[in-house]
């Protein structure tokens, strides 16, 4: 039986990691840019052999609510999608968004056609994050030093450690430009102390690179105690491995 067009989409993202080797957060990602096509255009009963170009133009410029640079990449996704659609499943016989070759910016209204506007964090705003953060490690020092023996010491012991992950990893982020899962992913055998380099597999690229250390970085890694053989911080690692998505992770992170 033909699936319909939410039943292929999961079906493409188990496609993506199984067969093309693509990581799941790539083709989580992917699969998000087809499923808000489906929903924001009611197709979730339609088939992809009902999918035309004026469908997908008018999702493109009328109903979606992306801006120009999600836009084309979107446009990208969906076009990926029916391809496969096409070869090797056959669930049509052409793909509709090739027919596309640019987005008609008529009916776009300005806003959507500029780029997100990324904020940049300043010295100075780094200086008042770190401040912050030393101060409550600090601040629970103390209450984990007025309590005695029982599970309410122990418990604050957990947040204690969590406290000084997050000094840490906040120092790994802004003084080698570590992503989230890269920092909760560090090996020993990554950190180059001798030449003040960290080499790291992006999460991202799957690509080893080497980037170098700040000053913050490097004092901080030279003194942090090595509670596991191969991770760095492998308490973090198990926080972020059951949080169900990263972006969880990030929210307690900004908490």
């Amino acid at each position: 039986a033909i699936p319909t067009l939410s039943q292929a989409a999961r079906e493409w993202r188990q496609f993506q990691v199984q067969v093309t080797g693509y990581t799941e957060t790539t083709a989580r990602t992917n699969h998000q840019r087809v499923k808000t096509f489906i929903r924001l255009m009611n197709l979730e009963h339609k088939f992809p052999a009902d999918m035309t170009p004026e469908i997908v133009s008018h999702f493109l410029t009328r109903k979606s609510t992306w801006k120009l640079t999600t836009l084309e990449d979107g446009k990208a996704k969906l076009q990926q999608f029916f391809k496969w659609c096409v070869y090797p499943k056959s669930y049509c016989v052409g793909n509709p968004v090739e027919c596309i070759r640019r987005i008609n910016l008529d009916h776009i209204p300005q806003e959507r056609r500029e780029k997100r506007v990324r904020h940049i964090l300043t010295r100075e705003d780094q200086q008042k994050l770190m401040a912050y953060l030393l101060a409550k490690e600090q601040e629970r020092q103390k209450e984990f030093e007025t309590l005695r023996e029982g599970p309410k010491r122990r418990m604050m012991a957990r947040v204690m450690v969590r406290a000084q992950w997050f000094r840490a990893a906040l120092t790994l982020a802004l003084g080698a430009g570590l992503r989230m899962k890269d920092i909760v992913e560090l090996e020993w055998e990554c950190l180059r102390l001798e030449s003040r380099k960290i080499r790291v597999l992006t999460s991202k690229t799957r690509k080893w690179v080497r980037v170098p250390m700040s000053d913050e970085v490097y004092a901080l890694m030279s003194i942090w105690p090595k509670l596991d053989e191969r991770y760095v911080f492998p308490y973090a690692r198990e926080w972020y491995a059951n949080a169900c998505h990263s972006s969880r992770f990030r929210d307690v992170f900004r908490d």
